[in-house]
């Protein structure tokens, strides 16, 4: 009862050429999309801050009221930031599709 060994070596992938290799290669570069959230919103809140300080001529076009850069590390915001949370998480209108679809995906992935 002699097994014979066969040195078979993983099937090599095909790279694609062209600009479609161009944008695997660029796509494989891209962070997680939740450091690239965490990211936006670090750069938004320095961006406010420093924005903040500095004053702009832009009125509202229908209401003609001034408009201006609220600084979001201001402790203000910082609490509102953390009181509405909850409620801007659930009142997000595709939050229903975003959990639903994972879900689904997962119980046909396992059946």
């Amino acid at each position: 009862m002699a097994t014979e060994m066969h040195d078979s070596a993983p099937p090599k992938q095909e790279s694609v050429g062209g600009i479609l290799g161009w944008i695997e290669k660029m796509g494989n570069r891209i962070p997680d999309i939740t450091m690239l959230f965490i990211c936006a919103f670090v750069i938004t809140c320095v961006l406010s801050a420093i924005l903040s300080q500095m004053h702009f001529d832009y009125v509202h076009p229908s209401t003609g009221a001034p408009i201006e850069v609220t600084n979001m590390m201001s402790p203000a915001a910082l609490v509102t930031l953390l009181t509405k949370m909850v409620t801007n998480y659930t009142g997000f209108p595709p939050l229903g599709m975003v959990i639903v679809a994972p879900l689904g995906i997962g119980i046909a992935d396992g059946s």
